[in-house]
């Protein structure tokens, strides 16, 4: 399993920035039920652009308020983990925790996890930055309204 860890302290409270993650899971999961959100699924299709093209299933699979998000993407025997973790530090700062994970089951899994942590590690730093930056956009228009 190729795994990767990122965390950055925000200045916004543990509420603020959580309250993006549910927004978002009620705009990407038409189910999603705020009191029993774990479970709740979606399928997408993927590939659009290659020959590779199918569908995925995302599934929240851990959910406490200003606490956890976490999803599992599934496609074939590629399993993909985003799990958020939200540690208040003060009123108004938050530590946002994000591991990410995946694994192939069958055979290959090992090399695919030595193949991934090579060649990914340098886009998922840059994949977290662009992630922040959108976060904190969106915290910034969710204070506005």
């Amino acid at each position: 399993m190729a795994t990767f860890q990122n965390e950055i302290t925000m200045e916004y409270s543990t509420e603020e920035v959580f309250k993006v993650f549910k927004e978002t899971a009620k705009k990407d999961f038409q189910s999603f039920d705020e009191e029993n959100p774990i479970g709740t699924f979606v399928e997408r299709k993927v590939g659009a652009y290659s020959e590779r093209k199918g569908k995925m299933k995302v599934r929240i699979t851990d959910y406490k308020i200003n606490s956890v998000y976490e999803i599992t993407s599934t496609k074939g025997s590629v399993v993909y983990k985003s799990r958020y973790e939200f540690y208040p530090l003060s009123e108004n700062t938050t530590k946002l925790l994000l591991i990410e994970s995946q694994y192939t089951t069958g055979l290959f899994n090992r090399a695919n996890a030595l193949v991934a942590s090579i060649v990914f590690k340098g886009r998922i730093k840059k994949r977290f930055k662009f992630f922040i930056k959108c976060l904190e956009d969106q915290i910034e228009k969710n204070c506005m309204q």
